[in-house]
Order: C-alpha cells, then sequence, then structure tokens
C-alpha cells in the first residue's frame, strides 16, 4: 500500500510540468488507428492504453492530443472524447516520476509470484522479482497493454474475470475483448456472494472431454415458491425435510387458498413459520427446493451428493472427513462419527488399522503436504459418499528439539504438516461446502500453540497458527452456513504422549485442573459437538484447557 501512495504522489508532482492530456479515440481497427496516431507523433502524442479492440487512449500536450483526435476521425474513428485527468499518464511526460518511484521499488519486498502474474507493460507473466521491478518502473512511461494482456490470459486458459472497486469499466473491455468469457464485478457484499458462488463451482476433471454430453453431470438449483394469496400460513404436514415433492403437490395453505409446488424438487425447507401472517407475491411463506436432473448417465443413486440444508433435523448423517484419521485423537474423532450414524472417510499416510474396516470407516491414503494428494483423497470420497460436509483436520507430526539443534527442514516439515496440510484440506473442502450452504471446519491445536512448549518451537508455532487459520475462514465464509472452529488439547494420553517418561506425563497432569491427563474420546465429543446443528452459531472459538484455568466454548457473531 505505501508503494501505491508513493506511485500516486510521485505522478502529481510530474503532472505539473509538462501540462498534459488524454483523450479516448473509438472506432476504426487496430492498425489504422496506430498508423494515425504514429503521424502524430512530432506534436507529442503517445498510445497510452490499448483498451480493447476498437478502442485506445492517447495522451500528450493537450493542442496536440486534439489534433490527433481530429486526425482520428478523418481516418475513420468514430469519436474523439476527451478524459477528465490532470495529466499524460502513461507517456513519457511521467518520466519525472521514475527515480523518485524507483528508490520506492527498490526499498520494496517483491517476490514471486504464486500463480499467473500478467504485466500490462509487455503483456507477458512474469516471475523474476528484478524483472517485475522493471517493469512496475517503466509502466509509468510505457502504455498499458489492456487487450494484450486480456489476450495472453486468454490463451493460457483464464476463463472468469473479476473486477474489485467501483465500477465496471474493466469488465466491460473483457467483453469487448474476449467472447464467452465470464465477467464479475465485486463492489457490494452481493457481489461478493456471486463471486464465491462463482468460485465455488464444480472443477471439470479429467473425465470430462469431447465424449461427455450435456445431461450426464449433476445439476442442483435452488427454487422457490411464493404466496399465492395474503393471509395466515399453515403448512402441509405430509411434506417433511428432503422429501421428493412432485409438480402439483400440496405444500401448504394460505387461508383458504392452497399453495402448490410448480416444480418437482426435493424440500429443502420453510421460510415460514406456521401461523405466519404473509404478503402475497412474497418468498417468506413458500419453501426452498433443490432441483435435481439426473438423465441416464449421471452419478448412481447412492453416489450422488446431497445437497444440504441448514434446517436439516439433526439426526440427519453427514459426510465427515477426518485427517490423521488413523490413530489417537484423529481415529477417536472418525469412530464417534461413525457410531452416531455418518459416512466417514479417514486419510492416513501408513497402514489404516483394522478398527477402520469394522467400524464401516473410509480409509484414504493422503500426505497432506501434497496438493495433488489431497485433491485426489477429496475425489475418493466424494465418489464414495458425495461432497464432504465435515471436516476434521487433525494431521500433525513432531519434529521436537531445542531452537539451537534444530534444522530448517524440522521447522519447515512440521508447519508445512500441521499449518500448510490443514489449510490445503479446509480451502479444497470449502468449495463443496459453500455450495451447499452449510459446513463444519474443525481445526485440531495444542495447548502448545496457546503457551508454547520448550523444545517443541516448530510444533507451537504451527498449532499456533491453525487459531489465525481458523478465525480468518470463520470470517470468510460464515455468510455461507459454513462454521470454523478450533480445538486446543492440552495433554492427551495418545503415542505421542507416551513416548515421554512417567515423571514427565505426571508433571503435564499435575499442570491440569483435573489433575490427570485427557482421553481421546474426551475430544472426540468436544469435536462432534461442533460439527453438529447445536452448534450452529458457534464459530471462531477455541475450546482450550490451559494451565490453572479453564476456557470453554464461546460463541462468535462475525
Amino acid at each position: 500500500m505505501s508503494l501505491v501512495v508513493e506511485r500516486g504522489e510521485a505522478m502529481q508532482v510530474a503532472v505539473q510540468n509538462p501540462e498534459g492530456t488524454m483523450a479516448a479515440v473509438l472506432g476504426p481497427g487496430r492498425h489504422r488507428r496506430r498508423r494515425g496516431m504514429h503521424s502524430r507523433r512530432r506534436f507529442l502524442v503517445w498510445v497510452a492504453n490499448y483498451n480493447a479492440p476498437g478502442q485506445v487512449v492517447i495522451a500528450g500536450a493537450p493542442d496536440a492530443v486534439a489534433a490527433a483526435g481530429e486526425e482520428a476521425k478523418e481516418r475513420g474513428a468514430k469519436r474523439a472524447t476527451g478524459l477528465e485527468v490532470s495529466g499524460a499518464f502513461h507517456t513519457p511526460f511521467m518520466a519525472p516520476a521514475r527515480d523518485r518511484l524507483g528508490e520506492a521499488i527498490d526499498a520494496t519486498d517483491i517476490r514471486p509470484p504464486e500463480g499467473v502474474v500478467v504485466a500490462n507493460v509487455d503483456a507477458t507473466a512474469h516471475e523474476n522479482p528484478a524483472t517485475w521491478r522493471a517493469m512496475m518502473n517503466a509502466q509509468l512511461c510505457s502504455p498499458v497493454r489492456w487487450s494484450q494482456s486480456l489476450a495472453t490470459l486468454d490463451a493460457a486458459g483464464f476463463t472468469t474475470f473479476v473486477e474489485l472497486g467501483p465500477g465496471s469499466v474493466l469488465t466491460g473491455l473483457v467483453k469487448r475483448t474476449i467472447k464467452g468469457a465470464t465477467r464479475l464485478t465485486v463492489n457490494t457484499p452481493d457481489h461478493l456472494d456471486a463471486l464465491l458462488d462463482a468460485l465455488a463451482a464444480p472443477v471439470e476433471t479429467e473425465t470430462d472431454g469431447a465424449d461427455a454430453v450435456e445431461g450426464e453431470h449433476l445439476f442442483a438449483t435452488d427454487r422457490m415458491v411464493v404466496s399465492p394469496a395474503t393471509g395466515v400460513f399453515t403448512p402441509a404436514t405430509d411434506v417433511g425435510l428432503g422429501q421428493v415433492v412432485l409438480a402439483g403437490a400440496l405444500l401448504g395453505h394460505i387461508g383458504a387458498t392452497e399453495i402448490r409446488s410448480p416444480f418437482s424438487g426435493e424440500f429443502m425447507g420453510w421460510l415460514a413459520v406456521e401461523n405466519e401472517r404473509v404478503t402475497a407475491s412474497k418468498p417468506s411463506p413458500g419453501s426452498a427446493f433443490s432441483s435435481w436432473t439426473r438423465p441416464a448417465k449421471s452419478i448412481p443413486t447412492e453416489k450422488r451428493p446431497r445437497r444440504p440444508s441448514q434446517t436439516m433435523d439433526t439426526s440427519t448423517s453427514r459426510v465427515v472427513l477426518v485427517t490423521g484419521g488413523n490413530r489417537g485423537i484423529g481415529l477417536a474423532c472418525a469412530q464417534a462419527f461413525a457410531k452416531a450414524g455418518h459416512r466417514v472417510a479417514v486419510t492416513c499416510r501408513g497402514e489404516a488399522p483394522t478398527e477402520l474396516a469394522e467400524a464401516g470407516i473410509l480409509a484414504v491414503s493422503c500426505d497432506v503436504t501434497d496438493t495433488e494428494q489431497v485433491n485426489s483423497a477429496f475425489v475418493t470420497v466424494e465418489e464414495h459418499f458425495g461432497p464432504v460436509e465435515v471436516l476434521v483436520a487433525n494431521a500433525g507430526v513432531t519434529r521436537d528439539g531445542l531452537v539451537l539443534r534444530m534444522s530448517d527442514t524440522d521447522f519447515t516439515d512440521v508447519v508445512d504438516t500441521n499449518l500448510t496440510g490443514a489449510f490445503r484440506v479446509a480451502r479444497r473442502a470449502v468449495k463443496g461446502m459453500m455450495r451447499g450452504r452449510w459446513g463444519r471446519i474443525i481445526l485440531v491445536s495444542s495447548l502448545a500453540g496457546r503457551v508454547g512448549q520448550t523444545g517443541q518451537a516448530n510444533y507451537s508455532a504451527s498449532k499456533a497458527g491453525l487459531v489465525g487459520l481458523g478465525r480468518s475462514l470463520a470470517k470468510e465464509f460464515a455468510s455461507r452456513n459454513v462454521t470454523v472452529n478450533v480445538v486446543a488439547p492440552g495433554p492427551i494420553v495418545t503415542d505421542m504422549l507416551a513416548a515421554l517418561t512417567d515423571d514427565q506425563q505426571a508433571t503435564y497432569a499435575e499442570a491440569v485442573p483435573l489433575g490427570r491427563l485427557g482421553q481421546v474420546h474426551e475430544i472426540a465429543a468436544a469435536v462432534t459437538f461442533l460439527a453438529s446443528e447445536d452448534a450452529g452459531y458457534v464459530t471462531g472459538a477455541v475450546p482450550t484447557c490451559r494451565r490453572r484455568a479453564v476456557h470453554g466454548l464461546r460463541a462468535h457473531r462475525l
């Protein structure tokens, strides 16, 4: 942000001398327009923006810009319109600002981008920070090659373009440049919801290709029945949540007027309560549906993803994924969910214990430090059960040692598994949760993340990071009815604790208010509660047991 401010201040100084202006030229083909502008360069006019086919912005001295606009119209341009700007930006007129901006750029830490970033100076993607420094400085005096940059992104396979901030000028240029591109603007809360829906759209898989035809996939859409009259609403007693309703089915009454469904679908819930007085043509008395289209070649019934509702009964069977679920707290959580009737899968790097198969739990091999393995694990779970609705991010490792003896690898391996691994699985899980508008994410942290622990700087740092991650995710996805909480157990009887001496274990037990070590089933009970309907108002919470003090659940309104 400081670099943006410095750039703006430097440009404001540069516009004072010489005086400059800009104008938009609309009309002829690119070749003719460029030739027209070239003939005026002796009059200090340059192309400042290549906005879209048939649209450029020229800049330079005011009289020269006016003359160039007239010549452009003589050569076939539809019009040349002056812009209300304070200077001739993206031209050599901005040269006085380059030195000042260059110093600010040199003082800024610029890192290689994690994705594709295209410079609008040369319409090329770059990774080298040194190249980006040069591009950022050159952009002051060079034209903005917006249409060429869009062409580069289009050729790279990008299909969705999002404009952040007021207005929709840039997405309008996308429409003129790339036919069929998806364009989104985000400048209101409603726009943000539309963006989240778009980002949550199903990703095309390797099985989707030229042989696939419309109708081979499963589609779900929300529909709503509105009130046909004004009066007191009474729902039908034989319509239940999740029930398939046929077109014409009686849903209830508004006074003496019948409410009948105009379409078939899966009943998702009432938007009004019994005996509520409603108004005609309002959605409040209607029912929300999930309407399924399932041709012959689509997903088999037993594997059909179910679109959940925030009003589902507490006995509803959910799809649960527990990472690191082959032992300790993870295994206890998986068994608790399975016992409650949920469809449960676990990930593990080693051999799955026999207890999983006995409990009907699906075991999937996955290393959470590998994004491809994470995606593959989710695909396997989705093929067996449907979209993941409850995620317990429990996978973790330790590499204990004093900091002076701890290697970089010992530190980064722990963080990559415990913290970044949780990020990877949460990022993958939340897409389906947003589509279903229901989800529970529980991150398993540790008391060490709150108080620190000698010899566990890496482990404590990774577990502390989960608290920040969880609370950030809670704020991002609260509007989609997805809750995110973090459990921070104290000393629990697991394989990790078994590696300590009896004296060390006794010391840990003495620090707990109850005077004993915790059991895995007690942590599983807290986790299953946070995944339940009853915990729908709890998000961003960190239930933990601290030394000499007990911290319980807190409901956060975000």
